[in-house]
């Protein structure tokens, strides 16, 4: 069991784009981890003008609850 504490950033264990944000992929396509994430948290596909926000300022970081669409 995994407990998310709004302190404690989750640092990703996979790749990185160059510009620091963790990546992954999804049908062939390199998509940021935290846009991916966020998308099935809300239940869609983020628009090209929604962005994730780190209240944490860590890119690294993908504990939900540090992640906001801005």
């Amino acid at each position: 069991m995994i407990f998310f504490s709004d302190a404690m950033c989750i640092d990703w264990q996979g790749w990185y784009f160059t510009n620091g944000y963790g990546g992954t992929t999804v049908k062939n396509k390199s998509k940021k981890v935290t846009r991916v994430l966020v998308g099935a948290l809300v239940g869609r596909d983020l628009g090209p003008t929604e962005f994730v926000c780190h209240t944490c300022h860590n890119k690294k970081c993908i504990n939900p609850l540090h992640l906001y669409v801005g």
